[in-house]
């Protein structure tokens, strides 16, 4: 029979596993709301650290547009990737590195507010899986979550089994997408989400 692997909170930068566990009455209550830190040999330490260990990554980059035979031009571009405890939950794509930067902080504060913690893969899991949600005001579930994207894929609840198009996009569009989508991939910070409908 095979033993079941060990679950742990978090690794501090010496390699020291520990679970969070919260203890009533204890002396430094009043500083860290009784939250202790649990290590493999059973001992326990007040726990002063970070809930969730946040690290954001810039890289600019250079795209080639076209082809050798038909160049056009190369492009200035790059991505800021953020991750929580080293899962990749959301992206920014940039042109200019100041401007990645001058939106980091509001970005970072929706994602540690989010309505789903974001702090491993199984709290987003069981968060995003089927989870239901309103697109453009109508009944939407959410069916899958891409934090190299920072999006999820939404599918309507809705009896016609379709989203219905923007009224803008009936006169622009070709006649097939009148009817809507089977599904939408959207950003998870979209105002066109409302994270809060009762199932």
């Amino acid at each position: 029979m095979s033993e079941k692997p060990r679950k742990f909170d978090g690794i501090t930068e010496e390699g020291f596993a520990y679970t969070l566990r919260t203890f009533d009455k204890e002396p430094h209550s009043a500083e860290s709301n009784c939250e202790y830190g649990i290590l493999n040999n059973g001992a326990r330490v007040p726990f002063r650290g970070h809930g969730v260990l946040e690290r954001v990554e810039l890289r600019d980059r250079n795209h080639f547009v076209g082809t050798m035979e038909d160049p056009i031009r190369i492009e200035a571009g790059g991505e800021c990737r953020i991750f929580f405890n080293d899962y990749q939950v959301y992206r920014i794509r940039y042109m200019d590195i100041t401007v990645a930067i001058a939106k980091l902080p509001d970005v970072l504060q929706r994602l540690r507010q989010f309505p789903i913690r974001l702090s491993s893969r199984e709290h987003i899991e069981s968060g995003f899986t089927n989870r239901p949600v309103y697109y453009r005001e109508m009944e939407a579930i959410v069916t899958d979550f891409d934090g190299t994207q920072g999006s999820v894929k939404l599918i309507p609840d809705l009896l016609w089994g379709k989203f219905v198009a923007e009224p803008w996009l009936v006169d622009a569009s070709p006649r097939k997408e009148h009817d809507g989508h089977d599904w939408v991939l959207e950003d998870i910070l979209s105002p066109r989400i409302w994270w809060f409908r009762e199932p």
